[in-house]
């Protein structure tokens, strides 16, 4: 198991933003999450569909609907939004909460390491290599 972390002061980029940190800390894990999703690469949709969010421990869930025939991300370029994703909630005070973004699945981490054409470079470590670098951007100014 592979285990990347997100290492951005999130405290500072909501000072420069002025926004509350809960928000921040949501919104900068749903972009992380929307976008290593977007990149899992598609063949039955299972690897797409399992990616899971927890706040304070990770979602070791599987989803095993995925991958079948008519499994939902079949031939999908963007994955829906995920109701996973959506119930995933930040109440006032969790900004410091760990969030954990988790995909369970036992040839993920085979994925994330570019076996796939259709990520060659993985999904995860490029994705936060993105945003944070956006985020970064902003604190410095």
């Amino acid at each position: 198991m592979t285990t990347e972390r997100f290492n951005v002061d999130l405290q500072k980029f909501a000072d420069v933003t002025g926004q509350e940190l809960d928000t921040v800390v949501r919104r900068a894990a749903l972009e992380v999450y929307d976008r290593v999703t977007k990149r899992t690469p598609v063949d039955t949709g299972r690897a797409r569909g399992n990616w899971n969010m927890g706040v304070g421990s990770p979602d070791l869930g599987e989803d095993k609907s995925f991958g079948k025939s008519t499994g939902s991300h079949i031939g999908l370029s963007t994955p829906p939004t995920s109701p996973k994703a959506k119930k995933v909630t930040l109440r006032k005070g969790q900004g410091k909460d760990i969030l954990f973004i988790t995909n369970n699945l036992p040839y993920i981490e085979v994925l994330e390491n570019g076996s796939s054409t259709q990520a060659p470079n993985g999904m995860v470590a490029v994705t936060l290599a993105e945003v944070e670098g956006f985020m970064k951007d902003v604190i410095r100014g």
